[in-house]
């Protein structure tokens, strides 16, 4: 089997026997997120599950900014940054918390 560096720059990698794997191979892993406590990293994935969770869990007086979530997340034992929840938050389509509280007092009202 061989690898190339071409997997960095985004082309088709030549595996075993001459076949082509169209994706990089980072495609087939995640990303971690460190442990606040230095304990065992947390997949990217399910941290983007815990902050579903703490959305979908929200009240309309109650709703949780990037900071609370990261505070949170940090009491939680992971340490992450206010930017990655925004671009995590952003890439499931969750829109801000300004916004989703303009829609959670429309909803009400």
């Amino acid at each position: 089997m061989t690898f190339s560096s071409s997997s960095r720059s985004g082309s088709p990698d030549k595996v075993g026997g001459g076949v082509f794997c169209p994706s990089p191979f980072s495609y087939f892993f995640t990303s971690a997120i460190a442990a606040a406590n230095g304990g065992e990293a947390h997949s990217a994935e399910a941290v983007r599950h815990r902050i579903k969770q703490l959305i979908d869990t929200e009240t309309a007086g109650d709703v949780l900014s990037d900071d609370t979530i990261v505070e949170k997340l940090r009491a939680a034992g992971i340490d992450i940054a206010r930017r990655t929840v925004a671009k995590y938050r952003e890439a499931m389509r969750i829109p801000s918390s300004v916004q989703r509280r303009r829609d959670k007092l429309a909803v009400a009202t």
